[in-house]
């Protein structure tokens, strides 16, 4: 659920993570869309591989940490 709010303290401690069954379709999605262009303050990290699994990280523009994974199958 996204909320307008502007609780800076607190926004730039969050992080949010979910699962998609396909990572490298998800990232062209969203690169298609040109995010960081609209939105002020956007990062984006493309699909990397990690210890723990891979994963792309974006930040969004209120600060807030989105980790997005590829599911186990």
């Amino acid at each position: 659920m996204l909320h307008d709010i502007e609780v800076p303290e607190w926004q730039k401690n969050q992080m949010i993570t979910f699962e998609v069954d396909d990572l490298d379709g998800y990232w062209s999605e969203l690169e298609a869309k040109n995010l960081g262009a609209s939105f002020e303050g956007t990062k984006f990290r493309p699909p990397t591989d990690f210890p723990w699994g891979r994963e792309i990280h974006f930040i969004d523009p209120g600060g807030v940490c989105w980790h997005v994974r590829q599911s186990k199958k």
